[in-house]
């Protein structure tokens, strides 16, 4: 006896058919069990799970093509593959027999090479497809577990650096002596603090829903945290007295705050920013431009891509990569490119409600 390769169920009402089909199948290292019709074989799948049915499909009372029809139908048995028996040539009843669910036939007389190609064969892949599923599973379970972990870790960070970061606000204004020690120090817990409402960003990006949300808004949204930490900038913005929807949610503020973001720290912290809006065939097109130095050549075709650092960046580089991955995920396109005159322009392409 080879080594047990999987349970198979076979359903004949032909006792004889039963006893040949159960012998070369156990010769052949498989579990074997038998129904006489379909009733049996409807109930046999639904409490043992079979890997694979041989199924007959001239039966009295209930026929091959209705036992594979109530198979399908239960969410219990819908997935196990089904290979018919059947001594019909009409090509008629085999296209019935494939149009019911089964996977394919064999025909009697039996020939023992033919039976057991298709067997082995319909197994493999059955064993195949539940392998990927478990492993998916697992995949997905240990995502939804990353996912956590990082959410709590990057919630108790920001809460540590922002307790430290307001320590060094109270020591700059009472030390004044050290306010140049006082600000190196501060400017990593900055970028730090950057970076955890980066990745925090992304990830509210991935599962958020979209909704109708509005553009105006978030931009201001993302201007209003720029002049408080930049307040040697200068932001003009650029906006069509009507308001403008479109299918995002409040991650889309981070994009605009990441793009001025990126404009000013790469300037020395003082720089032009304009902001325009405007409603182009039926999109929204919003043109980030700034009158900096602008990004070097050889960074600029590859400046969104994965800890790219953009215009001479000392960070880690995922500021603009995020922002690339949620305008994406909004449906969107962004694009970048130098000004003649100086400078750069980052332009984003939104559909509009």
């Amino acid at each position: 006896m080879k080594e047990k390769k999987g349970q198979i169920l076979v359903v004949d009402d032909n006792p004889q058919n039963l006893r040949v089909l159960g012998s070369m199948l156990k010769e052949n290292g498989y579990r074997v069990a038998l129904a006489e019709n379909g009733i049996e074989a409807v109930k046999y799948a639904a409490d043992k799970d079979p890997d694979l049915i041989l199924l007959d499909i001239m039966m009295p009372e209930m026929d091959g093509i209705e036992t594979c029809n109530r198979l399908k139908a239960d969410d219990r048995t819908a997935e196990i593959p089904v290979i018919f028996i059947t001594a019909l040539t009409d090509t008629e009843d085999k296209l019935r027999a494939f149009n019911a669910g089964g996977v394919d036939y064999i025909t009697k007389p039996f020939v023992l090479e033919e039976v057991m190609a298709r067997v082995n064969g319909t197994i493999k892949r059955r064993m195949y497809e539940i392998e990927r599923l478990e492993y998916m599973e697992k995949i997905e379970k240990t995502n939804e577990e990353l996912e956590l972990y990082s959410h709590i870790l990057a919630h108790d960070l920001r809460n540590m650096l922002q307790v430290i970061d307001g320590y060094t606000d109270i020591l700059y204004e009472e030390v004044p002596e050290k306010r140049e020690l006082i600000e190196k120090i501060s400017k990593p817990i900055g970028r730090a603090l950057e970076t955890i409402r980066d990745i925090r960003s992304l990830m509210k990006g991935k599962i958020e829903e979209i909704r109708e949300t509005n553009l105006k808004k978030e931009i201001k949204d993302g201007i209003d945290a720029m002049t408080i930490t930049f307040p040697r900038s200068t932001f003009r913005l650029h906006l069509p007295e009507e308001e403008i929807m479109v299918p995002a949610n409040e991650s889309l503020a981070q994009v605009f705050y990441n793009l001025l973001y990126n404009a000013c720290i790469h300037n020395n912290n003082e720089v032009n920013v304009s902001v325009t809006v405007k409603r182009e065939d039926g999109r929204a097109v919003i043109r980030v431009t700034d009158d900096g130095r602008g990004v070097d050549e050889e960074i600029l075709p590859q400046i969104f891509e994965r800890g790219k650092k953009g215009r001479e960046s000392d960070g880690t580089g995922m500021g603009l990569y995020i922002v690339k991955r949620l305008v994406e995920h909004f449906n969107g396109t962004i694009t970048a490119e130098n000004l003649r005159g100086g400078g750069a322009s980052f332009t984003v392409n939104l559909p509009s409600c």
